[in-house]
């Protein structure tokens, strides 16, 4: 049986603990990111994110097109809900993006693209089935409406019939004392 891709990128890459010092062509990189796997795109994010294998890319990945693939992986984690050694489920994936969109929006280089997230967001909210919608507004939306500059990004959702329900659930953990800690690994309430 053929090793599936995911499991063929981390024998390339090897274990954190045990960094290697070869370097990893950008060109196999790239491939790797338009994988339609989704276990292989959450190996890839973690080669993108880790130090100890983002620094041997050669050359690197450069800003923008790490941010589309953070985008496109994070979209399918939380559409797919993956039940995977490798891949984020949905929630983790939601808690990732609040945490992800919070650097994106402290970054006044990046910031321009804060309003394709927040697009896709609404994307994905107004296709989603009840699971999904609710992951966003709890795992996503909430934590970053704990910052009321960003909340005030969104508050254009609240004139829309259908992303208006996303915006106020979410604004209501913030108003009333909501705080969290993106990492602690508790489960979503």
């Amino acid at each position: 049986m053929a090793k599936r891709l995911a499991e063929e990128i981390y024998d390339i890459v090897g274990p954190p603990e045990e960094a290697r010092s070869t370097l990893i062509p950008r060109d196999m990189v790239k491939r790797w990111m338009s994988s339609n796997d989704v276990d292989a795109l959450g190996v890839v994010h973690a080669v993108l994110h880790k130090p100890q294998y983002s620094e041997r890319i050669s050359p690197p990945i450069d800003a923008d097109e790490r941010r589309c693939f953070v985008m496109h992986y994070l979209e399918r984690c939380l559409r797919e809900n993956p039940d995977s050694d490798w891949a984020s489920t949905r929630y983790e994936a939601g808690w990732e993006l609040a945490s992800w969109f919070s650097g994106l929006w402290n970054d006044a280089a990046a910031r321009d693209f804060c309003e394709e997230v927040k697009d896709k967001l609404a994307q994905l909210y107004r296709a989603g089935d009840n699971a999904l919608r609710r992951a966003i507004v709890d795992a996503a939306l909430e934590h970053m409406f704990e910052r009321r500059d960003i909340a005030k990004f969104f508050e254009d959702w609240n004139n829309d019939p259908v992303l208006t329900v996303a915006y106020r659930e979410a604004l209501q953990w913030s108003e009333k004392g909501g705080k969290s800690d993106l990492h602690s690994g508790k489960p979503p309430r």
